[in-house]
């Protein structure tokens, strides 16, 4: 969980404000590599910390809004080989 940024919430908890490539990756149910062609694309947008990209926690929810309400599944349920043979 590298270099990521924090910010205390009203309650006093700390949540996170900035995510790796790859831990969104890891949220989402993609390669790293796909979330990286979403970021060039230009669908994801990033945050440059030197050579480093983040993607904000309000970026990710703004994604997941946007494109699970096209009919777009939901992250957790990414395709697995059980759901291939039915």
């Amino acid at each position: 969980m590298g270099n990521t940024m924090q910010a205390p919430t009203e309650s006093g908890t700390v949540q996170r404000e900035l995510w790796t490539l790859a831990e969104i990756a890891q949220r989402m149910g993609l390669h790293t590599f796909t979330v990286r062609r979403l970021c060039w694309s230009g669908k994801l947008r990033v945050t440059r910390i030197g050579h480093a990209l983040r993607i904000s926690e309000a970026e990710y929810q703004r994604y997941i809004r946007e494109n699970t309400a096209a009919g777009a599944p939901e992250p957790a349920e990414a395709i697995s080989a059980s759901s291939l043979r039915q």
